[in-house]
């Protein structure tokens, strides 16, 4: 059995608490249909909506940037490829449904931190 072939990530953080994370977007959930997740390689994250009336946005800094261990394969071909310099400041934003990610979270029982990360979009 094998994994599938995911592309390099551009950024991955390890989460703050899910019990600190279900409540802000409990709240998103009941303004928005999308919250957007943003993430950065200097460790901060955010929750936000977008609105007509406004935007509302939670943000938490200070977090893990974690080494996510890859594949010898994955990592020969990473260090084919030329990488241009990425700003650690820069944010990597990701939507998702709040119905969906509401859900998620409240799943999030046992677990009380996760890794996230986001690749590259595929050429």
């Amino acid at each position: 059995m094998s994994q599938p072939r995911c592309p390099p990530l551009q950024v991955h953080i390890e989460l703050p608490p899910s019990d600190q994370c279900r409540p802000v977007v409990e709240h998103l959930h009941k303004i928005g249909e999308i919250i957007w997740l943003g993430a950065t390689r200097d460790g901060r994250f955010r929750l936000s909506v977008n609105t007509t009336a406004g935007d509302i946005e939670t943000m938490w800094t200070n977090l893990k940037n974690v080494a996510v261990v890859r594949e010898k394969e994955a990592e020969n071909e990473e260090m084919e490829e030329e990488e241009e310099p990425v700003d650690d400041s820069s944010w990597h934003l990701v939507p998702l449904p709040s119905k969906v990610l509401h859900k998620w979270l409240s799943s999030q029982v046992l677990q009380n931190y996760v890794i996230i990360g986001k690749s590259q979009s595929l050429s």
